[in-house]
């Protein structure tokens, strides 16, 4: 079989046989449809450790080395293709395995503290901002199942975003309503107001319930695009008198939200799925975070 074919038989394998989210195949393929450009010559065995290596600190768009994460995601991309080479019979040596692993940061944001999310929460923002806000800290959307989920996907009735595809192609439902609810009573000077964006999330499925997203900012596009979040983020904290010195990313939204159904007293396997975690280990971070003993002495020495 030719590289181009061995290459089509193995995106063929990270969509049916792995299920792989779309933007991890076209990643993994981009990767490697650039190594091929840049190692033309020879057969899947003669490329060695020190190939891969040249190929991920190859220089970037504006003449610049790739971060640490960006070149660990070509090494994946490279470890996962030998390792299903390997498996097919395409190869009896894997080069990647003696690759020098560039050093990532891998801790997972803070959450934002309660001080924080009440500045954020109570400046001026527009109801757009608002929506998307919720979305991150009361229910604990990641960025691109904000700007995909249908105003048709929130049920009003039983205060539910239904068949939400969750990460690694899961279907999955959340109940907004019960958890605004839940985090307003257990957590009330955090979430004391919350029940403004439940009004709001069912306002928009119904006046938007002939569009085709709930976020409209670019429904020109053919695609939605998660990067608008990190945008309208960046406006909002500016917004909200944040220093710049003290801004996060949209994920820490999310990781506030299960901090806080932790301090909440929600039970882990309820948080991960909530979170769509497709294990409870993910999930216990949050634990980790919540400061739960803290509150619990406070709260019975306060009784």
């Amino acid at each position: 079989m030719s590289k181009q074919g061995e290459l089509d038989a193995f995106e063929k394998w990270m969509v049916g046989v792995r299920r792989l989210a779309r933007k991890t195949v076209e990643a993994y393929m981009a990767t490697l449809d650039w190594f091929v450009k840049l190692n033309p010559d020879g057969g899947w065995d003669s490329v060695t450790t020190e190939d891969i290596e040249m190929f991920m600190h190859r220089l970037r768009r504006g003449g610049k080395l790739g971060a640490a994460r960006t070149m660990d995601r070509d090494r994946a991309a490279l470890a996962t293709f030998y390792d299903w080479l390997g498996s097919h019979g395409g190869t009896k040596l894997n080069p990647v395995i003696d690759v020098n692993h560039p050093k990532v940061d891998t801790r997972n944001p803070r959450p934002i503290s309660d001080d924080m999310l009440r500045q954020v929460w109570m400046s001026p923002i527009g109801d757009d901002d608002t929506l998307w806000f919720g979305m991150g800290v009361v229910t604990g959307l990641r960025r691109i199942e904000m700007v995909t989920i249908t105003p048709a996907q929130v049920d009003i009735e039983r205060g539910m975003f239904l068949n939400m595809n969750r990460k690694g192609n899961k279907e999955g439902s959340i109940e907004y309503r019960e958890i605004a609810e839940l985090l307003g009573e257990q957590l009330p000077d955090v979430y004391d107001d919350f029940g403004y964006w439940v009004e709001l999330v069912e306002r928009y499925a119904v006046d938007r319930r002939n569009d085709p997203r709930l976020l409209t900012w670019d429904m020109g596009k053919s695609e939605p695009d998660p990067t608008i979040i990190n945008r309208r983020l960046q406006v909002v904290l500016r917004e909200a008198g944040i220093p710049r010195p003290l801004w996060f990313s949209p994920h820490a939204l999310r990781h506030t939200c299960g901090t806080n159904l932790a301090r909440a007293g929600v039970p882990l396997e309820v948080i991960a799925d909530i979170m769509g975690h497709s294990h409870v280990d993910t999930t216990r971070v949050y634990l980790s975070m919540a400061g739960r003993l803290k509150e619990w002495r406070a709260k019975n020495n306060g009784s």
